[in-house]
């Protein structure tokens, strides 16, 4: 904010009529990211997407079985996949994730199957 004159200018640039510049709210990013449903949805995929990754890169979820994979890309990338439920793999599935590797993915792919009937899903009409 500037003072001209006696006046503060508001972010657009203009000084108010009566001189007084109107209180701004401090409202938190979330929250203002999670006013609108849309963005709710696409910051919630993100959320699992980036947990999934987080539980998949543990040591527990990995065999270690492929020696030029990196862990921190393929797991990225299997949770990725598995939210969006494309299928796409970079590491064998079968061999390179240990059972709780796999009942995260499995995880994964449901939640993600339910954000995409959440986003198919129309909205209520109001009559």
């Amino acid at each position: 904010m500037v003072q001209v004159r006696g006046a503060t200018k508001t972010r657009n640039g203009r000084v108010p009529r009566n001189g007084r510049v109107p209180k701004q709210r401090n409202e938190s990013a979330i929250r203002t990211a999670l006013a609108r449903p849309v963005r709710s949805v696409a910051l919630a995929f993100l959320a699992v997407i980036i947990v999934g990754a987080a539980l998949l890169i543990l040591p527990l979820a990995q065999t270690g079985s492929e020696p030029g994979a990196d862990p921190l890309m393929a797991a990225l990338f299997t949770s990725v996949s598995a939210v969006c439920v494309t299928g796409l793999i970079t590491v064998d599935t079968a061999t390179h994730w240990t059972p709780f590797g796999h009942a995260i993915i499995m995880r994964l792919i449901q939640v993600g199957g339910f954000g995409i009937m959440t986003l198919a899903t129309p909205p209520k009409r109001h009559t």
